[in-house]
């Protein structure tokens, strides 16, 4: 691990920001390094679809299939969008990777259908994108002004078109929560865009203790049924790096969220916004070699795993709750931790591949496509990538339905993955104050100590109702009698309306002239009520 990030923590008791960390390459490196993470694709690299998870495979293609109308300029749609926006549509020649849906197909249809109601949304990116990016006024153009073309296109996809009554929400500047280390640590970090898909049998989410319910939520509230992050949104204008490692946050918590509930097959997107290219990520947990074979994993909480460690030549271990071990037996999936909680005079077998073997878990981010804002034909398919990846979140949530609350709760405490997250905060804890910054090495991130809050002495609160009494007399003196009183006879008193407040004071005010107490009588005559 890196000295002066070690020694910086090991200095003071203060969490880094997440915005400083992802400024940092070397810094960044280290936190993903302490959280599981693999290193992200090179910025410059092309895209393999062929590399990418099956199911990514297939959203790729998706994203490349055109309803015939959008290329034929006397149909009925094409002659209603181009009437919108006709310099756009002048530059919308799909490319040859594009393929014509031409079939009846109910699905197909749909997509049809959809796009034609997404495309303003599309184009209008393509348009704005075109006008901020003129030299005339890409001065004045500001990270508002280039995101919410994009804002409201992602808002199209999941809240209109979908919405909360089918599961899904999108939030803006969204604040999640990080894996705990004691590297780098970061306690949480406020994501651009984020979307939430929910579970879909509404189990009350209250039955889990608190201490476990939040490591089973990425966001730093505690919602009433379990939510999914499916897709984060990060912009950034000045730096394509640090903003790539901005939605790599969004991904890890999601990811370790899941890994709480056993979901090690669960797939999370990423997009990376920078000025006017769309880079799009997948990221999942993947099996990868061990740099020390045989080694005890070390979990979130820095304790070891609850498998005990495997032979090189074992692929799978089976644990028994009791502690004993029984080999042979081997799973179908990842995800698919298998509970047989068996007779009562047996113990509950808990059937699981993350055991401790020559391998481990770890995060990998992949590269799936570049989109520019402002080609129409790339955003197209920016669109039907997000509308593909509606059938992932589908996935995930008819598994999620099958399981029963009560085998939801084994399963997570038989896991013991749910402590991932940073303790939340006492609310009767000093907060934190940044008073002196210290900076570690070339990480190039500072942090602030912890101050705590100061309790006024006895003598002190009589020092300041003495000064509050000395200057109550100065003002009664020079300004008449009025409803103040000494700091000593303050007390809690019953709610009062601002009429009450008012009457208070004119009564308090010595009367100037003759005519002033008739305007006052009239003023509350009328007001009464």
């Amino acid at each position: 691990m890196p000295s002066s990030v070690a020694s910086q923590i090991s200095q003071t008791s203060q969490h880094f920001a997440a915005s400083q960390v992802c400024m940092s390459d070397f810094d960044f490196n280290a936190w993903a390094e302490e959280v599981r993470c693999g290193s992200l694709p090179d910025i410059d690299a092309m895209p393999d679809v062929g590399t990418l998870p099956e199911r990514v495979q297939q959203m790729v293609q998706e994203s490349r299939r055109f309803p015939s109308w959008i290329i034929d300029s006397q149909s009925e749609n094409y002659s209603l969008i181009r009437s919108l926006y006709p310099d756009v549509m002048a530059r919308f020649h799909p490319p040859q990777r594009i393929t014509v849906i031409t079939s009846d197909d109910p699905v197909d249809q749909a997509i049809s259908q959809d796009l034609f109601q997404a495309l303003p949304h599309i184009l209008y990116v393509s348009q704005r994108h075109d006008e901020l990016s003129d030299q005339r006024y890409s001065a004045l153009c500001n990270k508002t002004d280039l995101r919410h073309p994009i804002d409201r296109l992602i808002n199209h996809v999941w809240c209109t078109e979908l919405g909360l009554m089918r599961g899904f929400l999108c939030r803006l500047d969204c604040k999640i929560k990080l894996p705990k280390n004691s590297v780098v640590p970061i306690r949480n970090c406020v994501a651009g865009s984020v979307v939430f898909f929910f579970d879909p049998s509404k189990r009350d989410f209250s039955i889990f203790p608190f201490n476990t319910s939040d490591g089973l939520t990425c966001t730093t509230h505690h919602p009433s049924s379990l939510e999914f992050l499916h897709w984060v949104t990060e912009f950034k204008h000045d730096d394509m790096a640090e903003v790539c490692r901005q939605v790599c946050y969004g991904m890890v918590s999601s990811l370790w969220h899941r890994r709480a509930l056993g979901r090690m097959d669960d797939l999370v997107f990423g997009t990376a916004h920078f000025m006017n290219t769309l880079v799009v990520y997948v990221a999942q947990w993947t099996r990868e070699p061990s740099q020390k074979p045989g080694s005890l994993l070390q979990f979130g909480d820095d304790k070891p795993s609850p498998s005990k460690a495997a032979e090189p030549n074992e692929a799978v271990s089976t644990e028994l709750v009791s502690g004993e071990t029984t080999p042979g037996i081997k799973t179908q999936s990842r995800s698919q931790f298998l509970f047989s909680k068996g007779r009562e005079d047996e113990p509950a077998v808990v059937v699981s591949d993350v055991a401790n073997n020559p391998e481990e878990d770890l995060i990998k981010v992949q590269l799936v496509g570049r989109y520019q804002t402002r080609d129409p034909v790339s955003m197209t398919e920016y669109y039907l990538l997000m509308r593909a990846s509606r059938v992932v979140a589908a996935d995930c949530c008819e598994s999620v339905a099958k399981d029963t609350t009560q085998d939801l709760g084994y399963r997570v405490e038989t896991l013991d993955q749910y402590k991932w997250p940073f303790a939340p905060p006492r609310k009767d804890q000093p907060k934190a104050r940044s008073r002196e910054g210290t900076s570690g090495g070339n990480s190039g991130t500072s942090m602030g100590t912890v101050s705590e809050e100061q309790v006024a002495s006895q003598e002190e609160e009589e020092s300041w109702g003495n000064e509050w009494n000395d200057n109550l007399e100065v003002a009664t003196e020079q300004c008449g009698p009025s409803s103040l009183v000494s700091l000593g006879s303050i007390r809690f008193e019953p709610k009062v309306t601002l009429h009450d407040r008012m009457r208070q004071y004119f009564d308090t005010v010595p009367k100037m002239q003759e005519g002033e107490p008739k305007v006052r009588k009239c003023f509350f005559e009328d007001n009464l009520n």
